[in-house]
């Protein structure tokens, strides 16, 4: 009796639906398998549909991809057991977890036999277990001649299976099914199941084909190969696989009992594969096979432990300005890049952005005179991150006054954070700027209410001083006959006599001093002057303050006051 059959492999069909559709068209409806989750696939059980599904994955392959992405390391685990029932017809096969649980993150696959009756071939088993994990059904093949199918279904543990939980698989009522339960590691979160084959025969010679070209290079291949027949009879594993835990039933007639023969191998490159092994004895077989994707090692970029806040001056020292941290889920990573972004607008006062070891030993990359407040750093010394947290530093070097903009010049709040990275690993996490570097090159405050009073010989400065609390010294420049045009360099550090372009500092009083007295000077001559204020940074005054009274004339007498204006030269 024919019945329908259809197959599909989705990338396959994603890539290729003309092929497949030709393809499909031409096969004779032998038989049904249903694969991926229930859903009713057609496929041909002679040497004719082979030889179609090798010429339809020769001619689209070249479609198919591999992922660059690092994998983490799968992991066989550990078997939970096996089951088996025979007898009365049951719609459940149950197997009761003993002292070897899972955990969770693990990820458990059974692989399941059974037989069936006419008319029972689409009720596709199903898995479940009583710390309500979700399982999927990967893939379920049928032949009805053997009465017999074999199933894989697997969960993805939110919820860990100790001693005492429950396994239940769902099928049509049957007396003579098996079940095994083993447990992996390290594969996908989501989207863990990649491809999916299936077949059978009669003989002693069991494969279930090949799949279609896997998508990734590492991934778990899982076979698993149903017999119609009892325990008792032998089966060799795949030449390349790892036998596991197998299971079945006996007693009466052969036929009448069932057997699972699970299998797995780990696999580290692209390619297209089948589970397969020998029987003892010729009878009849269903071979299914599963390949499970790898999970993505992950580098997590993290908070290190930031530095406190402190202040520099224009041309100060290297000060780590922020702290952060790799991690990796498995194996290393190679950084090879860091984009670090600064508090905006900071960018000006920095001449160096260094990344760093965290004793400032070593300097993985830097960047000179940053032009924007998100710098690219190349690493030169390559960061390899590992399993093992590790911190690192970014250190950044204020810009020296000459390089820093013109008075008034600003104040930065430098913050530095690592924003993004350059490696190999998916990646996860952030950093978040904790530290404020404080580069102080803005201009203190001009003094007010100055005066200049000529006496004998010398000329009396006044002055009320700015509340600005780095305030640190006052500078008087004087120029004779013509205005103070010149006004002292940034960071420089003036004494009395001292020449700034044209003119000569006259005094030098350090804070809180609020007055001075200009001697020496040749009376008759008219000099003119300019205040300026210093803070502890070395930053001075943007524009200075010409005194009230100057230019200032020395006379001979001190009863009488000689002024001279700007305007006409005239004293009196």
């Amino acid at each position: 009796m024919g019945m329908k059959r259809t197959m599909n492999y989705r990338t396959t069909l994603s890539h290729c639906p003309l092929a497949i559709f030709t393809l499909l068209a031409a096969l004779p409806r032998l038989g049904t398998a249903v694969i991926a989750a229930g859903t009713i696939f057609s496929r041909c059980a002679s040497t004719f549909i082979a030889g179609r599904m090798i010429w339809l994955i020769v001619l689209c392959s070249f479609l198919l991809f591999t992922s660059g992405t690092p994998q983490a390391a799968i992991t066989y685990v550990n078997s939970l057991g096996t089951a088996n029932a025979k007898g009365a017809s049951s719609t459940t096969t149950t197997f009761t977890v003993g002292a070897t649980g899972a955990s969770v993150g693990n990820n458990v696959i059974i692989s399941f036999v059974a037989g069936f009756s006419a008319g029972e071939e689409l009720t596709v088993p199903t898995c479940a277990d009583t710390k309500g994990n979700t399982y999927t059904t990967n893939i379920d093949f049928y032949q009805a001649a053997a009465a017999t199918r074999t199933t894989i279904c697997s969960s993805r543990l939110t919820a860990a299976l100790s001693t005492g939980d429950v396994i239940t698989v769902t099928h049509a009522s049957q007396p003579a099914r098996a079940l095994s339960v083993n447990v992996f590691s390290g594969l996908a979160a989501a989207s863990v199941l990649d491809k999916t084959a299936g077949a059978f025969g009669s003989s002693t010679s069991a494969s279930s084909g090949l799949t279609a070209t896997t998508t990734q290079a590492d991934e778990l291949v899982f076979g698993a190969v149903g017999v119609r027949g009892p325990l008792s009879e032998t089966y060799t594993k795949g030449a390349t696989y790892t036998a596991l835990a197998r299971d079945g039933t006996t007693g009466s007639s052969a036929t009448g009992n069932r057997t699972i023969n699970p299998e797995y191998k780990i696999v580290s490159t692209t390619g297209t594969y089948a589970a397969d092994g020998t029987l003892g004895t010729s009878t009849d077989w269903i071979a299914v096979v599963a390949t499970y994707k790898a999970a993505a090692v992950t580098t997590t970029l993290g908070n290190g432990t930031d530095p406190g806040n402190t202040s520099l001056t224009p041309g100060g020292a290297a000060t780590n300005a922020g702290a952060f941290s790799f991690q990796t889920s498995s194996g290393t990573d190679t950084i090879t890049a860091a984009t670090v972004t600064l508090a905006a607008g900071t960018s000006g006062g920095l001449s160096l952005v260094e990344i760093t070891n965290v004793a400032g030993t070593t300097v993985y990359g830097s960047v000179t005179n940053p032009a924007s407040d998100t710098p690219a750093i190349a690493l030169t010394t390559n960061i390899t991150a590992t399993t093992t947290l590790t911190e690192y530093r970014i250190r950044v070097t204020p810009s020296t006054h000459a390089n820093m903009p013109a008075p008034a010049g600003s104040s930065y709040a430098v913050t530095a954070r690592v924003s993004a990275w350059t490696g190999t690993n998916t990646q996860a996490g952030s950093d978040t700027a904790g530290t404020t570097v404080t580069i102080d090159n803005l201009s203190p405050g001009n003094v007010t209410a100055s005066t200049a009073t000529a006496g004998n010989a010398q000329v009396a400065l006044s002055w009320t001083n700015p509340a600005d609390a780095d305030l640190h010294s006052i500078i008087v420049l004087r120029r004779a006959t013509s205005a103070v045009a010149d006004v002292p360099v940034e960071g420089a550090t003036y004494t009395v006599g001292n020449t700034i372009g044209t003119a000569t500092v006259a005094c030098v009083v350090a804070s809180p001093g609020t007055s001075c007295a200009d001697t020496g000077l040749t009376n008759g001559t008219a000099y003119n002057y300019k205040i300026f204020t210093r803070d502890s940074n070395g930053n001075y005054s943007a524009t200075g303050v010409v005194p009230a009274g100057s230019p200032a004339t020395p006379n001979l007498c001190p009863g009488n006051v000689v002024t001279t204006t700007a305007d006409t030269g005239a004293g009196s």
